[in-house]
């Protein structure tokens, strides 16, 4: 396939994906119901209803369909470019790595620490497991940023 052909397709699944998420989100965090100064009842009947029902629903599928994308572009990447392919997987087993690595470090922080609800009181392996995912990702940002950031210069020092 042609490159401009490839990245056509790719901004429509992004908009296909994006545009639907962000509309349903923003009519959830707009809608007026908020749990502390809303009628138990009012909260209530916005749980049940359907648009927090349709935004839940859709953001599954909008995940699943995600896993099958990421899926599906390894399977073509290590068909039409092994090499790039296999960095790749490298790449996400070692952030796997990082993230088990996390989460066996565990965190100091609780439900007392969280300040969480009586009724909302979760697990210390959820808040390990939420603190791993949460490092993880950051640190992930902040290599992909320096590597974006010093890529050019690196360049730069490999030519001269």
């Amino acid at each position: 396939m042609e490159n401009k052909t490839t990245n056509i397709i790719g901004m429509a699944i992004k908009l296909a994906i994006i545009v639907p998420i962000l509309i349903l989100g923003l009519s959830v965090m707009f809608s007026g119901v908020h749990v502390e100064n809303s009628a138990p009842e009012v909260v209530e009947e916005f749980r049940e209803g359907g648009l927090l029902t349709s935004t839940t629903m859709f953001s599954f599928v909008a995940i699943g369909l995600c896993a099958f994308l990421v899926l599906a572009f390894f399977v073509i990447l290590l068909i039409t470019q092994p090499k790039k392919a296999i960095k790749s997987i490298l790449g996400i087993i070692l952030v796997g790595i990082l993230y088990v690595i996390l989460n066996a470090i565990g965190t100091a922080d609780t439900n007392e620490t969280l300040r969480l609800a009586e009724d909302v009181q979760v697990e210390q392996s959820v808040i390990d497991s939420s603190t791993a995912g949460i490092w993880t990702a950051a640190i992930t940002l902040i290599v992909g940023i320096a590597a974006i950031l010093l890529g050019p210069v690196i360049n730069l020092v490999r030519k001269n």
